[in-house]
């Protein structure tokens, strides 16, 4: 099916997907799409929708009269397809030239979609910067000779969980238990539950694709530590 583009403007792209949704988020200079049921939370939650694409088997039929009269773009596609309308949503994003996706509502619910919903992210990651967020929590996506950097404190966990057969040439620093020169296989859990030592971690990679999950402590009184983490992840490549 042919998607028509908007203009090719890069900007910073948020993706409401059907899973658990409970964020505060800033939409502001922002294309914000909706997959399919996300559309339901992202209407509950007040978030003015750019986009709604999916086969809308969840998105509930007064919410689809509500964004048609409201002039958002609808994409519709046959519920017999071989793509999920997360990975839909992202392709359309990537098509778009999107700077940045942020991806909400992608956990929870049901496990296959859960999981689905994290390879898919980080198929498309290897190009593109996008991130998985769910409250306090943030998945993202680690490739060869790239660096990632992580801003936290000494409260915050790091896990590292490698997606392919081997992840070689780890090296993680300003981290509890640094790495130097690593190798992850998959299914290991070695890398799970680290701590910062410092303000902010780096990691590289050598081969593989890495899986990085950080969860904060409750930041509402940490302004200071928001604004690094909001500068970091603009810079994140």
């Amino acid at each position: 099916m042919f998607m028509e583009k908007i203009p090719a403007t890069k900007m910073k792209t948020i993706i409401i997907a059907n899973g658990n949704f409970n964020n505060s988020i800033n939409t502001e200079k922002s294309l914000v799409i909706a997959a399919d049921g996300g559309a339901n939370a992202a209407i509950k939650a007040g978030i003015k929708i750019d986009v709604a694409i999916g086969d809308f088997d969840s998105a509930l039929p007064e919410n689809i009269k509500k964004l048609t009269m409201q002039g958002v773009k609808l994409i519709k596609y046959p519920a017999d397809k071989d793509k999920t309308d997360l990975e839909l949503a992202i392709r359309y994003a990537v098509d778009n030239n999107a700077s940045e996706i942020l991806i909400y509502g992608a956990l929870g619910k049901r496990a296959d979609m859960t999981i689905s919903n994290i390879t898919a992210a980080s198929v498309f990651g290897i190009n593109n910067k996008i991130s998985i967020i769910d409250n306090n929590q943030e998945i993202t996506f680690i490739f060869p000779n790239k660096k990632a950097e992580y801003i936290g404190n000494n409260k915050d966990t790091i896990s590292l969980i490698p997606l392919s057969y081997e992840v070689c040439g780890i090296t993680a620093t300003g981290l509890e238990y640094p790495l130097k020169n690593e190798t992850l296989r998959f299914g290991s859990t070695k890398g799970v539950s680290n701590k910062f030592k410092k303000n902010k971690a780096v990691i590289t990679t050598a081969s593989g694709i890495l899986l990085c999950v950080r969860r904060e402590e409750d930041r509402k009184k940490d302004t200071e530590i928001q604004r690094k983490i909001g500068e970091e992840r603009s810079k994140r490549i």
